[in-house]
């Protein structure tokens, strides 16, 4: 699979030691340099090994007719910011009037964007993904607003069960390296959460005082009165049950042979989020990779962030492992800001938030290279973007980390952007799915807020529609080729 032709900034390299000391000469930073660059010179300048784009039949062989037009439907309806905007009263609507009402959003909504709400189903659509050679990432939709009131102890508790449950369900569905997301929100409030990231951005001048900071958080999981945080008492509880909850969960999935991802939320938890993640790849990344944090990739600090969190764990001595993705908040993050005069940690356009995704993703890529044979870190590319996951193989590629290396894996949401997992499996890449899980009445108000953040995906869906059409006029014989 990387047999091609090096990318042009790279052909005088011949080592990953060498390319990483070259720092700026990338193929992120070459096609930055270019002002004007089509989709086509993109393909063909970037991992052409990878046949994103290109439709032939059989593309979508996996899905049914009805499917075809279902996934369709659907994404033409969440494309209508009318109907995304109004979504939570929509649902509201149809739980009021019970199973007949939400008939309609079970066969459309539910059925594209939801792995189920019990195990027999699930385990439908596992294999289904299995026999077409992706990887299980199973995403609870357990979690607070940072609006709403803390939840009592039993209810952080229930979530950590239910959770647990979904640890041994990925264990017995998914044999090759399952994934489980966390949502911390969903074992610590985030009113707990922002008063400790407040705390932790003003004792982190560096990575050296951060690295101190993750450690405390590490030590006091086994001994409270390790923490040194000055807070309120009660969110002081709620943050040491919570770090006690995640390291249960955790250690779980190092015993079920699982991977554990913690999710990204809004701002201003983030540092608190992120401090916590770094604890538990303190604890449990010391040899290899099981437990990793999310980097926002449309945060004007992300870059640095992601500096930060490799310094921190080579400081510390243990691997990182970190999932990149766009981000999901950016409305509610923007008009926060504003409703509070302060600036925008959310970058100003769609383009500077690619140019930071793609930053983010090399400089991991370069990490991994230059420490391969002394850790074992590993970087998930999050992307719906053929560009950003172009730049990434090309990045593998030009750095010489191999496919079958575990050192690098993608992910896209569950139902949707089978035009980019199915090339990427094809050409040996780890391609995770990643698919909500749970009851209809809360998956639901999940989906509808994911829809809401995830606009620019949908609104992005082109060509995966392009894709769709093709193949369903081929199965009905209107195809003009």
């Amino acid at each position: 699979n990387n047999s091609r032709t090096r990318s042009p900034c790279y052909t005088w390299m011949s080592t990953s030691a060498a390319v990483v000391k070259a720092g700026l000469c990338s193929p992120v930073k070459e096609l930055e340099q270019k002002p004007v660059i089509t989709e086509i010179d993109v393909r063909k300048a970037y991992a052409p090994w990878i046949r994103i784009g290109e439709y032939k039949p059989g593309l979508l062989s996996h899905l049914s007719t009805m499917e075809l037009a279902r996934t369709l439907f659907v994404l033409r309806l969440c494309s209508l910011d009318s109907l995304v905007e109004k979504s939570p009263q929509l649902f509201e609507f149809a739980a009021k009037f019970g199973p007949l009402a939400k008939w309609p959003l079970r066969k459309t909504f539910f059925d594209q964007f939801v792995g189920g709400e019990d195990i027999t189903r699930m385990t439908t659509v596992v294999q289904s993904l299995q026999k077409r050679g992706l990887r299980l990432m199973v995403a609870p939709v357990l979690e607070e607003d940072v609006n709403d009131q803390a939840s009592s102890k039993n209810t952080y508790d229930n979530n950590l069960h239910s959770l647990t449950d979904l640890a041994h369900m990925c264990n017995s569905l998914e044999k090759k390296k399952a994934l489980l997301q966390l949502k911390v929100s969903a074992i610590i409030p985030p009113k707990a959460l922002e008063q400790a990231a407040k705390i932790i951005t003003a004792r982190s001048s560096d990575s050296q005082s951060l690295a101190k900071l993750v450690e405390e958080l590490a030590n006091t999981i086994e001994n409270p009165s390790a923490l040194t945080f000055d807070m309120d008492k009660q969110n002081k509880i709620f943050l040491i049950d919570g770090l006690k909850r995640a390291d249960t969960l955790v250690n779980l999935a190092r015993q079920l042979s699982i991977l554990m991802v913690v999710d990204a939320e809004f701002f201003s938890c983030q540092p608190a989020i992120a401090a916590i993640a770094l604890a538990l790849m303190t604890r449990y990344n010391q040899h290899d990779y099981l437990v990793g944090n999310t980097i926002q990739g449309y945060l004007k600090s992300a870059v640095t962030t992601t500096e930060s969190e490799l310094e921190v764990t080579k400081l510390i001595g243990v691997n990182w492992y970190g999932k990149i993705v766009r981000g999901a908040y950016m409305d509610r993050e923007r008009k926060i800001a504003s409703s509070q005069s302060i600036p925008s940690p959310i970058c100003d356009s769609y383009d500077e938030s690619s140019i930071s995704y793609n930053r983010c993703v090399q400089l991991v890529l370069e990490h991994i290279a230059l420490t391969k044979n002394k850790t074992k870190s590993h970087l998930l590319v999050a992307s719906h973007n053929e560009t950003s996951i172009r730049l990434a193989a090309q990045g593998m590629k030009d750095l010489q980390i191999q496919n079958d290396e575990d050192r690098v894996s993608f992910a896209q949401i569950y139902g949707m952007a089978e035009y980019l997992s199915t090339p990427l499996v094809e050409k040996g890449y780890t391609v995770y799915k990643s698919t909500p899980y749970g009851p209809m009445e809360k998956v639901m108000p999940y989906l509808s807020r994911r829809a809401f953040e995830n606009r620019s995906v949908i609104l992005g869906a082109r060509e995966e529609k392009n894709m769709l059409r093709k193949e369903l006029q081929s199965r009905v014989g209107l195809s003009r080729t």
